[in-house]
C-alpha cells in the first residue's frame, strides 16, 4: 500500500511497482489508509509523513495501537532527511526512503522489506 497525499507521487510509485510484480493500493490521507487497511491487510506500506489533517506518524500510532494492525510493517517515504518528530515511533519503522528516490533503489528496498 502506498499512503502518500501526492496524487504524482503515489502514481508514480504504484506504477514503478507493479511493473514489478507487486500488487499496489494506493491511499490518500492517514484515514483512507486507516480505513482500507483492516479488510485489505497490505504485506508493506509505504506511508508518507508530511500529510494534512493526519500526518503519517500520527496513521503510524494508530496502526501501531489496533490489534488487527499492529504487526504491519511500515516504510516512510518523506522528503525529510532528519525525520525528528515521533522517536517513540523510530523503532517500529522497517525501513526510511527518501525523496527523490531513484526507482532502482525502491525497486530494492521494497524486495528486501518484502523478503
Amino acid at each position: 500500500m502506498v499512503v502518500d497525499d501526492d496524487p504524482t507521487t503515489a502514481t508514480v510509485v504504484k506504477a514503478v511497482l507493479t511493473i514489478h510484480g507487486f500488487d499496489v493500493i494506493t491511499a490518500s490521507s492517514g484515514r483512507e489508509c486507516l480505513d482500507k487497511v483492516k479488510d485489505i491487510k497490505p504485506d508493506l506500506i509505504l506511508l508518507d509523513i508530511m500529510m494534512p489533517s493526519m500526518d503519517g506518524w500520527e496513521t503510524l500510532r494508530k496502526l501501531k495501537e489496533d490489534k488487527i494492525t499492529d504487526t504491519l510493517s511500515v516504510a516512510m517515504l518523506t522528503v525529510k532527511e532528519d525525520i525528528g518528530e515521533a522517536p517513540e515511533l523510530r523503532d517500529v519503522v522497517s525501513d526510511y526512503i527518501t525523496k527523490p528516490f531513484s526507482k532502482a533503489d525502491l525497486i530494492e528496498r521494497v524486495k528486501k522489506l518484502m523478503a
